[in-house]
């Protein structure tokens, strides 16, 4: 309950607040200043600050993301056993997968990622020794056979052309 002050106060320009259990006045220059609002207090103890701790703060169980998440995982694995993601059954589609996983929050979705991840790339590191394997490997001696042949045909050809050819030389390029 409010008690009126013992004279007049003169509003401000800047609205301020009242709160509803806000005291006593005790002169007017306390709620007067520009721009100032009344102190929260109560009773007859006007111009002391408090802080009302009163309030009780609970989390709301029946929230539709906390009742649905599992409704949610299971409409993302239905659209990737559809095929959303891609082919079920490529191993990018499935890191793609259980990544969303992890975003929803589903338990153990990142250590299952990183395990899908790990797998991936030990695929691709043994079709790189596959195919490194599979590739004729060539001596040193060999190579130089190789291309020592090639530039011997090279200047045949070169030779051929010219000897078809009068008016051009060896040094012209053809």
């Amino acid at each position: 309950m409010r008690e009126r002050p013992g004279h007049k106060i003169i509003r401000a320009v800047i609205p301020r607040i009242t709160p509803a259990c806000a005291g006593k006045t005790t002169n007017a220059s306390v709620c007067a200043e520009e721009g100032q609002d009344h102190p929260r207090v109560c009773g007859k103890d006007s111009g002391k600050w408090y802080w009302n701790d009163r309030f009780l703060f609970s989390c709301d169980t029946a929230t539709p993301l906390a009742t649905n998440r599992e409704a949610l995982w299971q409409e993302t694995l239905g659209y990737y056993q559809a095929g959303a993601f891609g082919n079920p059954q490529d191993i990018e589609t499935q890191i793609m997968f259980w990544q969303k996983m992890e975003h929803l929050h589903y338990p153990d979705a990142g250590t299952t990622k990183a395990m899908l991840e790990q797998k991936r790339d030990r695929m691709i590191a043994a079709q790189q020794a596959a195919m490194a394997q599979s590739q004729p490997q060539i001596s040193p001696e060999r190579d130089a056979q190789i291309k020592e042949t090639a530039m011997r045909d090279a200047i045949a050809e070169q030779r051929q052309r010219t000897a078809g050819n009068p008016g051009v030389t060896a040094a012209s390029g053809g």
